[in-house]
């Protein structure tokens, strides 16, 4: 990758000297050349064919097309129910899964990229995940901050009247050190 780079500055740095050493005209007619050169190596787009639409390629489009719902799969065993989410906290390369209110789409963390899935989590659903863990837990809800570890998984949530309550679960290896 190095070397390319050196490779290319010094091609390009030559390649201005001869430019730059040169008539006008020369330099004319060695740019022409160049661009005729590229002409033979550059892919043409396809031409556009007119297509008449059918009843079948309207029922393609992007406009029909609907969203398959997204499989619920139960929790694994001695884990908690989270809904939508079991899905996350059962894949091992997940180590987070962020939602940022209700109606908008969860983010998961997948080796350390952050990466949009098409689940979307309704209020009621958000609420539930956050009592759950309160529950299990045994620490009370309170407006604000809560944090709570329960077995590997470790949720924080803002809980807010005046924006959504959003929340994050981490998956933690056992002897981890919280943070």
């Amino acid at each position: 990758m190095e070397s390319d780079l050196r490779w290319f500055f010094l091609r390009e740095f030559t390649r201005q000297l001869i430019l730059n050493s040169i008539s006008d005209e020369e330099r004319k007619l060695i740019l022409e050349e160049q661009e005729k050169e590229r002409e033979k190596y550059t892919p043409r787009a396809p031409q556009q064919i007119n297509m008449v639409a059918s009843p079948r390629t309207k029922a393609m489009s992007s406009a029909s097309i609907e969203r398959r719902p997204i499989p619920v799969i139960k929790p694994l065993p001695g884990h908690m129910d989270l809904g939508k989410l079991n899905l996350f906290v059962a894949d091992p390369r997940v180590n987070q899964i962020e939602c940022y209110g209700p109606k908008k789409e969860i983010l998961v963390k997948v080796r350390n990229q952050t990466q949009k899935t098409r689940t979307e989590l309704d209020k009621e659903e958000i609420e539930k995940i956050i009592s759950s863990f309160s529950e299990k837990t045994r620490i009370p809800l309170i407006k604000g901050v809560f944090r709570a570890a329960l077995g590997n998984l470790l949720l924080t949530a803002v809980i807010s009247d005046f924006v959504d309550t959003r929340f994050t679960i981490q998956k933690r290896a056992p002897f981890e050190k919280l943070s």
